[in-house]
């Protein structure tokens, strides 16, 4: 409290977790708030606060600002499985905009690879003699 009888939050961490559930529940235009440094940390709370950030990345892409170093913070403190759903989200705008479809050509190339071991793997699981330890 000041001396003059006041509240208030100095820590900037208050001041960044209420303005992230100020952007939580109201409709307030995220856009513009995107490149503006103070912004950041409340951006990243807002992205953990969130049950599912899809919807933002799809906004975000289709405006072309998909490359700004905070949309990589705000999908790293997702869940993992979300993550690697965002990631490949934010890859196909990036083809989009670069035109660039190399990226998607390694990853066919990589699913090959791993489609051909998964399937060495169980040609060998089914064909090794079964063993008595596996009967309970």
């Amino acid at each position: 409290m000041s001396p003059d009888g006041k509240c208030g939050f100095g820590h900037l961490r208050y001041q960044e977790h209420l303005s992230a559930l100020e952007l939580f529940n109201r409709s307030i235009e995220l856009i513009p708030l995107l490149s503006q440094p103070w912004w950041q940390s409340a951006l990243v709370l807002f992205s953990r606060m969130n049950d599912n950030l899809e919807w933002f990345i799809k906004i975000i892409g289709k405006k072309g600002l998909i490359t700004l170093p905070i949309v990589q913070a705000m999908i790293e403190v997702r869940p993992k499985v979300e993550q690697i759903n965002l990631q490949s989200l934010v890859e196909k705008f990036l083809v989009l905009k670069t035109g660039d479809i190399t990226y998607f050509e390694e990853q066919l190339e990589f699913q090959d690879e791993n489609e051909n071991e998964l399937y060495n793997n169980l040609d060998s699981f089914f064909h090794e003699p079964y063993e008595e330890k596996y009967i309970q």
